[in-house]
């Protein structure tokens, strides 16, 4: 399974991915920084030995429901639903308005 989840972050996508509006660039910075950075990396390419999922390059709603899941008690992982509970919203739309610009970059890069 850990082979298939890497190959399927390694393809790039078809086609552009939905976007946020742009507008929060530098406040999802500063949320990604401080509350982010640490598990999915500087540029967002997530990490498959942990498994940390990427971020770079994600659909915009496809990120925001994924950061709504643990407060939606859709995800039963505690270190990462406390620190998402600790966002507000606009935080959480600022930080993947930020993510979905990120290029992903390959494994191993």
């Amino acid at each position: 399974m850990a082979d298939v989840a890497a190959y399927v972050a390694a393809l790039q996508p078809a086609s552009a991915v939905g976007m946020g509006t742009g507008r929060s660039l530098g406040e999802g910075a500063r949320v990604y920084l401080r509350f982010c950075e640490s598990c999915h990396g500087p540029t967002g390419k997530g990490d498959a030995a942990r498994p940390v999922p990427r971020l770079a390059g994600q659909h915009y709603r496809y990120l925001l429901s994924q950061m709504n899941a643990p407060a939606d008690a859709q995800r039963n992982d505690d270190a990462h639903t406390k620190r998402i509970q600790r966002l507000n919203a606009a935080d959480g739309e600022a930080v993947a308005d930020l993510a979905q610009l990120l290029r992903p970059v390959a494994h191993g890069d």
